[in-house]
């Protein structure tokens, strides 16, 4: 196999996304507001459903 000088273009995208989640102003984003996947993509809380959760989850 020829190694190859490869970087993944998400990588760049996911690392500055976790910086500025550790550097942002506490004022300014209200973290007890959102719940982030592990991507760092942000979830407003207040539109979690449960019952719908459960039942894309297979969960009864």
């Amino acid at each position: 196999m020829k190694e190859k000088d490869y970087l993944a273009t998400y990588y760049y995208a996911e690392t500055l996304k976790y910086f500025y989640l550790a550097a942002v102003d506490k004022n300014i984003f209200d973290f007890n507001e959102f719940i982030f996947n592990t991507k760092a993509h942000p979830f407003k809380k207040s539109n979690f459903n449960n019952k719908k959760a459960k039942i894309y989850l297979g969960i009864n």
